[in-house]
């Protein structure tokens, strides 16, 4: 949901906006989901605000940690 709130500046900019993580629902997180949404939009909108052309990506990634936990991984890519 996050995402969708940058396609439109995105677009405006001349940028392209890719989403690469699991599908809608594969992943449960529990956490702070305000605070995820508030680092999410500032890193994305500080890479939209900075990139004058190309792609601005936000990949997610899980990775396995020892006990059986698991750690989540929040990538902000841009070109700017």
């Amino acid at each position: 949901a996050t995402v969708r709130l940058f396609e439109r500046p995105a677009a405006e900019r001349g940028l392209r906006l890719a989403l690469d993580a699991p599908a809608p629902g594969a992943l449960w997180l529990r956490g702070d989901a305000l605070r995820l949404q508030q680092v999410l939009s500032n890193l994305l909108s500080n890479a939209i605000k900075f990139s004058e052309q190309g792609e601005v990506a936000l990949r997610c990634r899980v990775r396995a940690r020892p006990g059986g936990k698991k750690a989540v991984c929040l990538e902000v890519e841009d070109q700017g």
